[in-house]
């Protein structure tokens, strides 16, 4: 019988290695490798006698050809029902396409995902599988948003241990799919109770960086700040994922506006900590600028 074999894969890049590092080898993130089994399927003999190397495999296999050979079709594309994201998509749905939606965490994937199936569901068969969130949790939101949810099946995929992320959310799987902040905190003080050792020597592994937390301006345009900030640093690699974020071999750092308040949340990281003051005081000088005079007498 085959043994099941166990793969390393890396949560940013997608990079996979045969046995876990602390560092990704392609990306260079740090502790971002999640251990995976793959289950062998059982060897089967060919017509040569060879074990086939395709088990599991259900496709069939594609012939080669010539390319004036290909026949091209107007394939119908089915709209979602959001003109900016059948926009992006060039049109809408493909059959067939596999689309990886991508951004920031709070960017707002799941949501648009979850209007996306519920109108879908109205007129065409759809299954909304998740390994995120508990099924009580997306109808949580759905009703929040008031979709319609008669027509749309769902399953939830959701037994992982534990998951993070950079913002500070956990998730537990034990704790009913739940985050809570409040379990997270009695772990790490358990751990700091065994080892005998404060937080400060237990972050050291993974405090790789010089990390200013988040920093609150207040202005009164936010998105017109953030597009104007986002021209001084055109020659920088950038996105508007989520806010404005620039990086660069040394340092990057995010800009968004608050959903609640007329405030910019800035959050700057650097190799060390002269870089991080140094672009920390550039930035800031920068969004004096538009701070209204009331709020810098606070």
């Amino acid at each position: 019988m085959a043994k099941a074999k166990t793969a390393f894969v890396c949560n940013d890049c997608g990079a996979d290695f045969p046995k876990w590092q602390g560092q990704c080898g392609e990306c260079q993130a740090w502790n971002t490798l999640t251990e995976f089994r793959l289950s062998a399927p059982a060897a089967k003999k060919g017509s040569s006698g060879r074990a086939a190397t395709r088990g599991g495999f259900a496709g069939s296999l594609a012939a080669v050809k010539r390319l004036e050979d290909v026949s091209i079709v107007d394939l119908p594309r089915l709209a979602s029902g959001f003109d900016e994201f059948d926009r992006v998509l060039g049109g809408g749905f493909v059959p067939g396409a596999s689309i990886l939606i991508g951004g920031h965490p709070g960017a707002g994937k799941s949501t648009l995902l979850l209007q996306t199936l519920c109108r879908l569901a109205s007129s065409h068969s759809a299954l909304y599988v998740t390994g995120e969130e508990s099924p009580e949790q997306i109808a949580l939101r759905a009703n929040r948003l008031q979709l319609p949810t008669d027509q749309l099946q769902l399953m939830a995929e959701t037994d992982a241990a534990f998951a993070g992320e950079h913002s500070g959310h956990y998730y537990f799987r034990d704790n009913y799919r739940a985050d809570s902040g409040l379990i997270a905190a009695l772990l790490v003080m358990q751990e700091m109770s065994d080892k005998q050792v404060p937080l400060s020597s237990l972050r050291e592994e993974f405090d790789i960086y010089s990390s200013t937390g988040e920093l609150n301006f207040q202005v009164d345009n936010p998105t017109d700040v953030i597009r104007r900030v986002g021209d001084s640093f055109s020659n920088y690699d950038h996105d508007l994922m989520d806010g404005l974020t620039v990086t660069t071999d040394e340092w990057w750092f995010n800009l968004r506006p608050s959903n609640t308040e007329p405030l910019l949340r800035l959050n700057l990281e650097a190799v060390d900590e002269m870089i991080m003051t140094k672009e920390l005081n550039k930035i800031s000088a920068y969004l004096q600028e538009f701070i209204p005079p009331e709020a810098k007498d606070v």
